[in-house]
């Protein structure tokens, strides 16, 4: 029975749902609306070009996979002011705040701090760092204003873009310069949202190049403790750069972009403190920097031949109690695609990789090599070909990648495409995908305080030091997908898919015996393997021409097992309990009178740690009034069905202390000119 049950526990639930249905339809009464303001059509949201499943422009409707995309006006309408808040749209992705400035993301399970199986670039740049085998948000931004578009893949997408892409892949797509000429500044000011400021210019550079520059801040309050009272966790992020665009004739295409971030943060980080005999918290403010640029060039042969390639340099410095980080990296990127006969479409090329560090140790957490030098290289190929007069896509490919932990990876898959109509598409899927051990698991040791009455029935806790392990081997994974993706009436669409992914090798904490000191020593291991299955509906409706609605819904169970001869710590359920089983979200979009937008969104997410995390419901509100063509004013309420919300739980390895979310209002003006 789907778990729908655990809603009746608060009778906020109901309460809202009749509040904002009541809401929306009282505002509705003698509307006129202007559709071209909701942005997109209905028809138009489903043939908008995704880049992201094959590495070349194609419809939404026919891609093979698990896509969502999340347009600008998604993002403009939803008055979210960072990229994790827009994903919580996706269906089928985790987004979770652990305190105000850390975030854990990840699609149907396996989530945390660093979500080692989700993949993230930004306009084609990987910003999944090697150190730790994740992503972390709070080092990545855009100007929204900017975003042309998020892709989101649920499941494995390692055939194009490599080895730890294994449950997704996140793709933020920002517009071109050409498409951002002129001058905006936005600036926002609220409770927990303190403040945001963020400018941009853009100019043309004669007939066939163009500029834009941008700049922009913002400050967030720190979140409120589970007991009250507030956390120490508010932080500022400042962020500028570049982007050029130059389309000379004879078919190339040339982007040339950068950036470069500062901010602190603050955290309190529990250290492990033997005299104490417990987990010590140290309150403190670290820093972090970084920049990157990147070029990229196209150039197109013929109608049915094209080729690119691209170049970056990403630096990153972070600086904190527990250790220091400084790192960079240099990417290139070929990619060539043609048509063989009437029916194929090749799709080759490869990368290679560098990434240099330099490691500040602690006496928590201690790096056998202080700096070491990795290489990455890989190469794939893709075959689409067309049967039955078109009405069949198949698709075959693989990646090998090579690393200096476990050498060859090969990742291959095959997907395949049935479009009956021109309106409607069933898709399916097989594929491998690989995550490669990170340079942590290999080379860190780290002290820690393990699980209460492990092998000391009566002891409080166990003194440890996690070693590193020189056998920690890649996690793999084989997924089967099967979708369907239509146009079932002229003014409403429908995206299913259903999973079943089956894990092997996962990460263990495997205990290796007790020191005459009386210290626990473990280490990693590959133990643990396990199966997850679920579904993601999504759909949209144009209710009137002034009025639509977008809803998902979203299922994901895990089940992990350890083998006979493990001896894990932590046990599977640190895996299992992360992933919450239901997750449903509503989001309606009005277009009223006198150019005023009033938008609503509802979501309700599971509980997970075993309940110790409960479900929670909200309700996001934004007020929009466009005063004229260049001057927008807005108000948003976030999280107004609750004083504040737990939405993580603790981290087995890494601690820090948790926040709960608050209620938030803001208001932002936004003026073009």
């Amino acid at each position: 029975m789907i778990r729908f049950c655990a809603l009746k526990n608060s009778g906020r639930f109901c309460g809202a749902g009749i509040a904002a249905v009541v809401l929306f339809f009282c505002s509705s009464v003698g509307v006129i609306g202007d559709n071209d303001l909701l942005g997109f059509s209905i028809e138009e949201l489903m043939q908008i070009d995704v880049t992201l499943v094959s590495r070349k422009a194609e419809s939404l409707q026919k891609a093979p996979a698990a896509v969502f995309v999340i347009t600008n006006e998604d993002i403009h309408r939803s008055g979210v002011t960072s990229v994790p808040e827009a994903l919580r749209l996706v269906p089928g992705v985790h987004v979770a705040r652990i305190d105000a400035n850390k975030w854990a993301i990840s699609a149907r399970g396996i989530n945390g701090r660093f979500s080692r199986h989700m993949l993230v670039q930004i306009d084609g740049r990987t910003v999944y760092t090697p150190l730790f085998s994740g992503v972390l948000w709070e080092a990545q931004d855009v100007m929204l204003e900017d975003i042309d578009r998020i892709e989101v893949v649920r499941g494995p997408g390692g055939t194009m873009w490599g080895a730890n892409a294994v449950n997704g892949v996140i793709n933020i797509v920002t517009k071109s310069a050409k498409e951002t000429q002129g001058s905006l500044l936005a600036t926002s000011v609220g409770t927990e949202y303190r403040y945001g400021v963020a400018a941009r210019h853009g100019a043309a550079l004669g007939d066939n190049a163009w500029l834009r520059v941008y700049a922009k801040t913002d400050s967030y309050d720190s979140g409120r403790l589970a007991g009250g009272g507030n956390g120490h966790d508010d932080w500022t992020r400042t962020q500028a750069g570049f982007r050029m665009d130059w389309e000379p004739s004879g078919g190339d295409t040339l982007t040339l972009q950068g950036d470069y971030y500062e901010g602190d943060l603050g955290q309190v980080i529990y250290m492990p403190c033997f005299t104490l005999h417990g987990m010590m918290p140290l309150e403190e403010e670290p820093s972090m920097e970084g920049g990157n640029i990147l070029l990229r060039w196209g150039h197109k042969f013929s109608e049915e031949s094209t080729f690119s390639m691209q170049v970056y340099y990403d630096y990153i410095k972070r600086d904190e109690f527990a250790f220091g980080n400084k790192q960079d990296t240099f990417d290139v990127d070929i990619q060539h695609g043609f048509k063989l006969g009437e029916l194929q479409e090749i799709t080759w090329g490869g990368g290679y990789r560098v990434v240099s560090d330099d490691i500040r140790s602690s006496e928590a957490i201690v790096f056998v090599d202080p700096s070491q030098r990795e290489e990455y290289a890989s190469l794939f190929v893709q075959d689409e070909i067309s049967v039955m007069d078109e009405l069949l896509s198949v698709t075959v490919g693989t990646k090998v990648e090579h690393n200096r932990y476990t050498d060859i990876e090969c990742q291959p898959n095959l997907r395949m495409t049935y479009s009956a109509t021109e309106r409607s598409a069933v898709w399916a899927a097989v594929s491998r995908a690989v995550r490669t051990p990170s340079r942590s698991e290999r080379t860190m040791d780290m002290l820690q305080i393990f699980p209460e009455n492990f092998l000391a029935p009566g002891s409080p806790f166990i003194v440890g030091r996690l070693d590193h392990s020189d056998s920690f081997d890649s996690e793999s994974m084989i997924a089967y997908e099967v979708g369907y993706r239509a146009n079932i009436l002229p003014h409403v669409t429908v995206d299913l898919a259903a999973f079943v992914n089956d894990y092997d090798n996962l990460r263990s904490v495997e205990a290796a015996g007790l020191s005459p000191d009386g210290v626990l020593h473990a280490t990693l291991g590959n133990e643990m393997k396990g199966i997850s299955h679920g579904f993601e509906i999504a759909g949209r409706w144009q209710v009137l021409d002034w009025w639509r609605l977008a809803a998902s819904w979203s299922y994901a169970r895990l089940d992990i097992d350890l083998s006979d001869s493990s001896n894990d710590i932590f046990g599977e359920v640190c895996l299992e309990r992360n992933l919450p089983e239901n997750q449903v979200s509503l989001f309606s979009n009005m277009q009223l009178p006198g150019r005023i937008e009033f938008d609503g969104w509802f979501r309700y997410v599971d509980n997970i740690d075993g309940g110790l995390v409960p479900a929670y419901t909200t309700l996001d509100l934004r007020l929009g009034w466009k005063a004229s063509e260049n001057i927008e004013l807005s108000l948003v309420g976030q999280g107004l069905l609750d004083r504040s919300i737990q939405e993580f739980a603790q981290s087995a390895i890494i601690m820090t202390e948790l926040t709960e979310v608050e209620r938030s209002v803001y208001a932002k003006i936004t003026v073009r000119f």
